[in-house]
């Protein structure tokens, strides 16, 4: 897996700091560049925007980009913090999300902040089951009705 989709994971979850991907080994992500990023997401949650953290916070998600999608990311959070993070598809997940690697570089660039990008379905995400799925649908009405304010 590309360190693209490790800078992507750093998007999405929209915070300010970022990994120095030039001090990784190689082209692919790593087990412990995994480690390396849950440690540091965690150290620095106050960065984390309150949108991605009421979204995302208590769910345990797979994490699929479209040119990376054969390469999925599992991730679990507890209270805003990463509990578990690796390769592969969650078990007993709750969400899935859905991205691209174009709407990551937007964001990279503030051509398109993380609600933007949720707002015009850049980034995607839907609850696993039933309960889930209406947990997911009461978000997205809060997240449309907080776009009209946001502007």
């Amino acid at each position: 897996m590309k360190k693209i989709t490790l800078l992507i994971m750093c998007l999405i979850f929209s915070f300010a700091f970022a990994i120095n991907l030039d001090e990784m080994s190689g082209e692919d992500i790593t087990e412990e560049e995994l480690i390396l990023f849950k440690t540091k997401y965690n150290e620095n949650i106050d960065q984390v925007p309150g949108i991605a953290i009421s979204i995302f916070g208590n769910e345990r998600m797979t994490l699929y980009v479209k040119e990376y999608e054969n390469n999925p990311i599992y991730i679990s959070m507890n209270n805003g913090y990463i509990t578990d993070i690796g390769f592969g598809e969650m078990s007993e997940k709750t969400m899935n999300v859905y991205t691209d690697e174009e709407t990551i570089k937007k964001i990279g660039k503030n051509e398109m902040s993380f609600a933007e990008a949720l707002q015009y379905g850049k980034v995607r995400y839907e609850g696993v089951g039933i309960i889930n799925g209406i947990k997911v649908g009461i978000a997205n009405i809060g997240i449309t009705i907080w776009s009209w304010f946001a502007g």
